[in-house]
């Protein structure tokens, strides 16, 4: 097989030779930095290094994010939304990851209707919007009205249950996730029942509602009308996590309501037989 030389002449063409133009194409250009990319990626994600870039990162979106925000809005739409005194709460204290996760069609126009047409109505039973919102389970809307009309997260509606209360009544878990992030939630309240924030969340099991209301200083076995301890109500419930905690605050599992103890619901559940007796006797021993 024959080529030109550089003088247009005619020689053999040599199988050893090699075109190095062709070499340095720009496939060839494009490998070498795909690999290249590919070791630094595995470099930083074995030294842990990836997480800490990401980090970053996400923290500079929000930045911008909060700052756009907090800019001048020419959308009447969104422009509600902001807080009338940023220092009432603070916006940052909000888990955004749960706000985006949570947020449900219609969530931006439920909170701009309310906010346009009279937000302090009050509809059935004296309930404000938030009661609303905690029965129909929006938890993004509860955090945007809660910001703008902090007044309306404690307040009662006419059988004294506040919207927390009545989120984990309808087991609105994630509404009450949303509740929980508010600093100045009243974890106090008693309804006109005698029922605390901790016999609803005994009621529903959740654990965080429970756990927070405890550290406050919700006594486990406060009375209702009724004769129902939140521990009570665990028990019944056979949620062993939940009795384990109100135990620790020092629950009476000896309290009878309807002629009826812990013990006695734990007839049908071991598990929770064996945590009671448990409890009873290291109490015993330590006395």
């Amino acid at each position: 097989m024959w080529q030109r030389d550089r003088n247009n002449n005619h020689r053999p063409f040599h199988p050893n030779e090699i075109d190095l133009k062709r070499e340095t194409t720009g496939c060839g250009k494009f490998m070498f930095f795909f690999y290249l990319l590919l070791l630094i990626a595995y470099v930083l994600f074995s030294t842990g290094k990836i997480d800490v870039l990401y980090q970053k990162f996400e923290t500079f979106v929000y930045e911008i994010i909060d700052t756009d925000s907090r800019a001048p809005k020419t959308n009447a739409v969104r422009e509600p939304l902001q807080p009338k005194d940023e220092s009432a709460a603070d916006i940052k204290i909000f888990d955004k990851y749960f706000l985006d996760k949570h947020k449900k069609p219609a969530d931006d126009e439920i909170v701009n209707h309310f906010i346009k047409n009279n937000p302090y109505k009050t509809y059935a039973s004296d309930r404000n919007i938030l009661h609303l919102m905690a029965i129909d389970n929006r938890p993004y809307p509860i955090v945007k009205l809660g910001i703008r009309f902090p007044q309306f997260l404690n307040a009662k509606d006419s059988n004294g249950i506040c919207p927390l209360s009545l989120a984990l009544l309808r087991s609105s878990h994630n509404s009450v996730d949303a509740f929980l992030m508010f600093p100045n939630i009243n974890l106090k309240i008693v309804d006109n029942s005698g029922y605390t924030v901790l016999h609803y969340a005994a009621r529903s099991g959740h654990f965080r509602a429970a756990s927070m209301a405890l550290e406050k200083g919700v006594s486990p076995n406060e009375v209702s009308v009724r004769g129902l301890t939140p521990l009570l109500i665990a028990a019944q419930s056979e949620n062993l996590e939940l009795v384990e905690l109100m135990l620790k605050y020092g629950g009476d599992p000896m309290i009878k309501a309807f002629d009826k103890n812990c013990f006695d619901f734990a007839k049908r559940n071991p598990n929770l037989m064996q945590l009671l007796y448990t409890n009873t006797i290291r109490k015993l021993n330590n006395k």
